[in-house]
């Protein structure tokens, strides 16, 4: 699969949150090795924070960068 339908994937069919989505998708794709408890580590940051104001989806990728 490529990244875009991994991301569908976990966001449409697995619903997890924005981050969870983008570090899961990543780390598939990339082959990044990460564990599921590692994974688990951005579910807080969804939803911007569950604030609404600091968009998920950025967190997660600067955590895939990082």
């Amino acid at each position: 699969m490529n990244l875009q339908e991994w991301i569908d994937h976990y966001y449409l069919e697995e619903h997890y949150n924005c981050s969870e989505t983008i570090i899961r998708a990543a780390n598939q794709y990339y082959h990044l090795g990460l564990d599921e408890e590692s994974m688990k580590l951005l579910s807080c940051f969804g939803s911007g924070m569950y604030t609404g104001l600091t968009c998920g989806a950025l967190i997660g990728c600067t955590a895939v960068l990082s």
